[in-house]
Formats: structure tokens, sequence, C-alpha cells
């Protein structure tokens, strides 16, 4: 959303107490609300010209190579402790929960790409 030119003070500042008393977006999408229909509870006395819909969705680009590469900014005596000690690794993504496994072989090129 975005404030088109030309629109009042007044008119901003009644769309953010809407906004403010709006339940949360959450909650109505549980609801099962379209986004129309939660723009309709924001402007019931406006009119509202829709200009473009988009899909919506969650996509997190984690990879077991971005992971490597965070691996690599460890020191090299916590990498090497856990090729040593525990011969694996295990990275979770906090984002989307994604589990990326490293053997002991992987640890260790990865180790020879941090002393390059």
């Amino acid at each position: 959303m975005q404030v088109m030119p030309g629109a009042t003070d007044e008119a901003i500042t009644e769309l953010e107490k809407r906004i403010k008393d709006l339940p949360l977006v959450s909650e109505l999408l549980r609801q099962n609300k379209t986004p129309e229909e939660i723009l309709a509870l924001l402007f019931a006395d406006r009119d509202v010209k829709i200009l473009d819909k988009m899909p919506v969705g969650f996509k997190c680009d984690c990879s077991k190579e971005r992971f490597a590469t965070a691996l690599a900014s460890i020191s090299r005596t916590d990498m090497e402790q856990m090729i040593n000690e525990d011969h694996h690794a295990q990275a979770v993504c906090r984002f989307c929960g994604n589990k990326y496994d490293y053997n002991e072989t992987e640890l260790k090129k990865i180790l020879v790409q941090m002393k390059a």
C-alpha cells in the first residue's frame, strides 16, 4: 500500500487509526479473509481500486552451500575440534527449519578452503 498524491493528512491519520484497530492479519487469514476483504475492512467508506495482484508466499533462500560459507567463518580451532571430536556438524536454518548435515569429509574440505 502507498499513499497517493493528493491524500490529505486527515485521510492518512484515519487510515493509520484503522490499521491500528484492525485485528492481526494472521487472525484475519485464519478466518479465511481474502486480501480484498481485509482491504474492505480498512476502506469500507472509500472507493478502492486494486491496480495489480500477485501471489504471495514464503521462500527461504538457504542452502547447504550458504551454510558451508558460514561454517568457514568460524575459527580454525573450532572447525578442527568439530572434525576431530564430533566428526560431523549440523546447521539449522532459523527461518525455515531446514537442516544441513556435514560429514567429516565435507568439514575437512571447508577447513582446506579456510586455509587457502
